[in-house]
């Protein structure tokens, strides 16, 4: 793997790592979409799109990605106490051993419900280093 690209593919371990922070989630982190079968509540995550910055060597190259992050649970203040703890473990910046430093800023949110399900939907902008 090229130096450049690591970041970009680092992007899902800094967005599970740091959900399975919050408080109510359990590990319950997955790309994309859930297993089958798995209980509310749970925390699914998609990359939108990623950028390298350009750079003279490779040991200065950051990585920037938006990212979707969606919190489902059975309940509307549920999915509210959740998502505020998600949060919390999300945005900011962060030292992580085997990646480096983190930004991660909120960008957007919204909220939904789908059938008996209540949805947090969050994008966000993270930027590796």
């Amino acid at each position: 793997i090229q130096p450049e690209m690591k970041g970009f593919i680092e992007i899902g371990k800094v967005i599970k790592r740091l959900a399975n922070r919050a408080t109510g989630i359990n590990g319950k982190v997955y790309p994309i979409e859930a297993p089958s079968g798995v209980n509310l509540p749970y925390v699914v995550y998609r990359r939108q799109s990623t950028q390298v910055d350009s750079c003279k060597d490779a040991d200065g190259c950051g990585v920037s990605a938006t990212v979707e992050v969606t919190l489902l649970s059975d309940s509307y203040d549920r999915s509210v106490a959740l998502a505020e703890n998600l949060n919390d473990s999300l945005e900011g910046n962060h030292v992580l051993d085997d990646i480096g430093n983190v930004s991660i800023s909120l960008m957007d949110s919204s909220e939904d419900k789908v059938g008996d399900i209540y949805a947090q939907y969050f994008t966000y902008r993270i930027y590796i280093d």
